[in-house]
């Protein structure tokens, strides 16, 4: 499995391989440029991770964000990474 960078025209300048979600989730921790916030909220420009593994009554949250329009955002585990970070 691996991430596919793009430029803003989606031409691919990059692949970033990962072999797990765990590892998938501490790319984007440490990351989360890779993180395509522009798609999730188009007047947004970047995002920032808030906490990961944070616990809900539904259970765990893996990666929770913050972009710069001040819209929280999280993601639970088994999903795309175009799905990444929808609410």
């Amino acid at each position: 499995m691996s991430i596919i960078v793009t430029t803003w025209h989606k031409n691919p300048i990059a692949e970033i391989p990962y072999s797990s979600e765990e590892e998938l989730q501490t790319l984007l921790e440490k990351h989360p440029q890779l993180i395509p916030v522009g798609e999730i909220n188009p007047e947004a420009s970047f995002c920032v991770i808030a906490g990961a593994e944070v616990e809900t009554g539904a259970g765990p949250i893996d990666l929770v964000a913050i972009d710069d329009k001040a819209i929280l955002s999280g993601r639970r585990a088994h999903g795309a990474i175009s799905e990444l970070l929808t609410a």
